[in-house]
C-alpha cells in the first residue's frame, strides 16, 4: 500500500487539497447551537416516555422565571401595581403565551398581604422566602431560532427596566441558551488561536526552519478547512464537543510531522516516509478509533464531535504522508538547542532511569498507590446546567432561586391509568401529591389532586379523557444522583402501596433525561472504549504478529487511563457527558507514542542491538510530541466550559503519564517478557 500511495504522492496531494478548498465555502455555514436534544441516548424507555409525555402534555422547560427583589417591600401598593403593570406589558410581547404570578391563584379582589401568601402552597415560586424579592413564570413558545431567543430575552429585560436591571434575575433554559453559544463563540475563538500561537512556537523550535514550519502549517488548515466545511454542508451546528474539534486536529496534527522530520531513517522525503509508514499509520489508525469509539454513545453531540475528529485524524494523515514524501527533507535537517538538550535527557536519564530496578519500582508503586487512592471517588453525577462556568451569570441566578424560592429544575411526574375504564378513588392524587412532594422536596407541585383555578388553565394537568395525568413542579438541581435516588425511593414508596397498582408513574421530562443521560453516556463510553481496546489488540497482534507486544501495549496505555480516573476522584470531577469524552480521547492520543516506540523496536527486534537503540531512536520524537501535546492542550484547561477545561487537564494529565509508562514501563515489561537484547552491546 506504501508503495502505491507514495508512487502517485503528487496525485493523491493534489486532489486532497483540491478537496479542501473545495469544502472549505462550507465553514461559512456552520452556526453555534446548544440543543439539549442534542444530548439525549437516541433509544431507550426513557426516550420513549419522554416523547409520549412531550406529545400529550408539552415541553416542560419553555419558560423563564424573572425574580425582581424591592427594598421597600413586597407588600406594597406602588410596588404591586408596579409589578401588574410589568406583567401586563411581558404578556404583549412576541413568543410570550402567558406570565403567571401568585395573584392568577386569588380572587381578583383580595388584597395581597403576607399572612395570605404564606396560606398558599403554590406561593414559594412568586414568593421569595425572606419576602423581599418576587418572580414571574414567564412561559413562552419552543423557540429554536436564535435571533428570536436574544429579542426575547431583550424584551423581557425592557419590560422591567422601571425596577432597575441590578434588582433582577433571569433563569431559563433560553437564557442559558444565549449565554451559552454566547460564550462558547468567545471561549474557542481565544482557545484556538492561543493554542495556535504556541504549536507555532514550538513546531519552530523543533523543526528549526521558517520555510519547512510554514509548509508543516498547511497540514492542520487543510484538514481543518476540510472537516468543519463538510459539517457546514451536512447543516450541522457547532456544539459544546464540536467546538474543540479544530483545536484538536491542530495539536494532533504536530505528532506525524514531528515523527517523520526529528525520527530517524533515510534523508529524503519519501524514503523516510516509507521508514516510518507503519508506525505512522498504526498511530493515526489507533487515534481515530479512540475518538471513533465516541459513536457508541448513540448522543448526537457526542457523535459528531467523535466521527468528525476521527476523519479530520486520518485526513490529516493523508496529507502528511503525501506532502512530506515530496519534501526534500536532507537539506532541512538541523540539530537544535533543543535537539542536544532531549538527547542530553534520553542518553544520561532515560536510558539509564528504565534500566534502573529501583526507579522501575517507585514508578509502579507511584502509579499504583495514585490510581488505588484516587479511584475510590469517582462518581457519575451531573447538574442540569453543568458545563457554565461558577462566576458566570446563568449559576448565580440559577442558586438565588434554588436558594430564595422553589428552585430552577422541572419536575414531571407522568402518570398513566393502566385500564381506561377504571376509575381513580379521590384519596390517589393527594396521597401521590403529598408522596412526591416529600421525596423530591418540591415547594412548588401542581397536579390533578384537587380541583383548582390552574387545572386546565395556567397548567395544564390531565386528558380530557382523564386517561394521563401529571404532577409538575420546580426543584433545586441538587444533581442527577440525588434526584436519581429521589426517584427511587418514591417508586419503593409508590410499589408498597397497592392502591397505586393501577396507576404507571414515571419520572421524566427534561430533567429526567438529562440525569439518565449522564448514567448512560458514562456506560457507552466505557463499552466504546473497551470496544478499542479490543480492535487495537487485533490490529497490534497482527502487526506483530503475536500477542505479547499487544498485551503489553494495551497494559501500558490503560495506566494513563486509570490515572486519569483517580485525577478526577482526587479532584471530585464527576463522570457525565463533558467529562467522560475525556478518556476516549486520552486513549487516542497516548497509545500514540507507545506505537512508535513498539514500531521502532519491530525493526530492530531481530539486529544485534541493545533496547537502548529503540529509545534513541524514538525517544526524542516522543518526548518532543509530549512537549507539544501537553503544553498545546495545556491552554485547554484555562477555558470557562467545564467540558473543555477538564478535557485539557485530562489531556496533560494523560500525556504525562503516558509518556512515563513508555519509557519505563513499556521497556521494563518487553525486557521481562521478550529479553533484554538480541546479541551484542548497549548502545550508550
Amino acid at each position: 500500500m506504501v508503495e502505491i500511495i507514495l508512487k502517485h504522492s503528487r496525485w493523491i496531494l493534489a486532489v486532497l487539497v483540491v478537496a479542501s478548498l473545495a469544502c472549505a465555502g462550507g465553514m461559512t455555514r456552520l452556526k453555534v447551537s446548544h440543543k439539549m436534544d442534542d444530548y439525549f441516548s437516541a433509544n431507550g424507555e426513557d426516550l420513549e416516555i419522554y416523547n409520549h409525555y412531550r406529545e400529550i402534555f408539552g415541553d416542560d422547560d419553555q419558560f423563564l422565571l424573572l425574580a425582581i427583589a424591592s427594598d421597600s417591600g413586597i407588600y406594597y401598593r406602588n410596588f404591586q401595581v408596579k409589578l401588574k403593570a410589568v406583567k401586563e406589558k411581558l404578556k404583549e410581547q412576541p413568543g410570550v403565551e402567558k406570565v403567571l404570578w401568585i395573584d392568577d391563584w386569588l380572587p381578583k379582589t383580595l388584597r395581597l398581604t403576607k399572612s395570605l401568601t404564606e396560606s398558599i402552597p403554590e406561593s414559594h415560586l412568586f414568593i421569595s422566602n425572606d419576602h423581599s424579592a418576587v418572580s414571574l413564570i414567564i412561559q413562552h413558545e419552543n423557540i429554536d431560532d436564535k435571533e428570536a431567543m436574544a429579542s426575547l430575552i431583550t424584551n423581557v429585560k425592557n419590560c422591567v427596566e422601571p425596577f432597575g436591571l441590578q434588582n433582577i434575575h433571569i433563569v431559563g433554559k433560553t437564557y442559558f441558551t444565549i449565554i451559552l453559544e454566547k460564550f462558547m463563540k468567545e471561549d474557542s475563538g481565544w482557545l484556538f488561536a492561543s493554542t495556535g500561537c504556541l504549536v507555532i512556537l514550538l513546531l519552530f523550535l523543533i523543526l528549526g526552519s521558517v520555510r519547512l514550519l510554514l509548509i508543516a502549517l498547511v497540514v492542520p488548515l487543510l484538514s481543518i478547512a476540510f472537516t468543519l466545511g463538510i459539517m457546514g454542508y451536512l447543516g450541522l451546528h457547532i456544539n459544546m464537543f464540536t467546538t474543540m474539534v479544530p483545536t484538536l486536529i491542530l495539536v494532533i496534527s504536530t505528532s506525524d510531522i514531528i515523527h517523520i522530520v526529528k525520527g530517524t531513517g533515510p534523508v529524503e522525503g519519501s524514503q523516510r516516509v516509507a521508514y516510518h509508514f507503519a508506525a505512522l499509520l498504526l498511530t493515526s489508525v489507533t487515534t481515530a478509533i479512540g475518538f471513533a469509539s465516541l459513536l457508541t454513545t448513540r448522543i448526537q453531540a457526542i457523535v459528531e464531535f467523535g466521527g468528525f475528529v476521527a476523519i479530520g485524524v486520518m485526513y490529516t494523515f493523508l496529507l502528511t504522508i503525501t506532502l512530506f514524501s515530496l519534501l526534500p527533507l536532507g537539506k532541512y535537517q538541523t540539530i537544535s538547542i533543543l535537539d542536544k538538550v532531549l538527547d542530553w535527557v534520553i542518553v544520561n536519564w532515560v536510558a539509564r532511569g528504565y534500566r534502573n530496578r529501583i526507579v522501575q519500582f517507585v514508578t509502579i508503586a507511584g502509579f499504583a498507590v495514585f490510581i488505588i487512592m484516587g479511584i475510590r471517588g469517582v462518581r457519575t453525577n451531573s447538574y442540569l446546567l453543568s458545563g457554565i462556568p461558577g462566576d458566570s451569570e446563568i449559576p448565580q441566578n440559577t442558586q438565588y432561586f434554588d436558594h430564595a424560592f422553589s428552585g430552577t429544575r422541572p419536575l414531571s411526574i407522568f402518570v398513566e391509568k393502566k385500564d381506561r375504564s377504571l376509575l381513580v378513588p379521590d384519596n390517589v392524587f393527594p396521597r401521590l401529591d403529598s408522596l412526591i412532594r416529600h421525596h423530591f422536596h418540591s415547594r412548588f407541585l401542581v397536579g390533578p389532586q384537587k380541583d383548582l383555578p390552574y387545572e386546565g388553565a395556567q397548567f395544564k394537568v390531565a386528558t380530557e379523557d382523564r386517561k394521563y395525568f401529571r404532577f409538575y413542579g420546580l426543584m433545586n438541581d441538587e444533581g442527577s444522583q440525588v434526584a436519581t435516588r429521589r426517584y427511587d425511593s418514591l417508586t419503593q414508596a409508590v410499589a408498597a402501596d397497592h392502591d397505586f397498582d393501577q396507576l404507571k408513574i414515571s419520572y421524566t421530562g427534561i430533567s429526567r433525561m438529562a440525569d439518565k443521560n449522564t448514567i448512560d453516556i458514562s456506560r457507552s463510553i466505557m463499552r466504546g472504549l473497551f470496544t478499542a481496546l479490543l480492535i487495537t489488540f487485533i490490529m497490534l497482534s497482527i502487526y506483530f504478529k503475536g500477542i505479547v507486544e499487544a498485551v503489553i501495549s494495551l497494559v501500558v496505555n490503560i495506566i494513563p487511563l486509570l490515572a486519569l480516573a483517580s485525577l478526577y476522584g482526587f479532584l471530585d470531577i464527576e463522570l457525565r457527558a463533558g467529562t467522560s469524552v475525556a478518556f476516549s480521547i486520552a486513549f487516542g492520543i497516548a497509545i500514540d507514542d507507545t506505537m512508535h516506540i513498539l514500531a521502532t523496536y519491530k525493526k530492530q527486534k531481530s539486529s544485534n542491538v541493545h533496547f537502548d537503540k529503540v529509545i534513541l531512536d524514538s525517544g526524542r520524537p516522543v518526548l518532543m510530541t509530549t512537549l507539544v501535546l501537553g503544553i498545546s492542550f495545556s491552554v485547554l484547561a484555562f477555558s470557562g466550559l467545564e467540558a473543555v477545561s477538564v478535557l485539557g487537564l485530562s489531556m496533560v494529565t494523560g500525556c504525562i503519564a503516558a509518556l512515563i509508562s513508555d519509557l519505563v514501563i513499556l521497556p521494563a515489561l518487553i525486557e521481562a517478557t521478550i529479553g533484554r537484547k538480541a546479541n551484542g552491546a548497549r548502545a550508550f
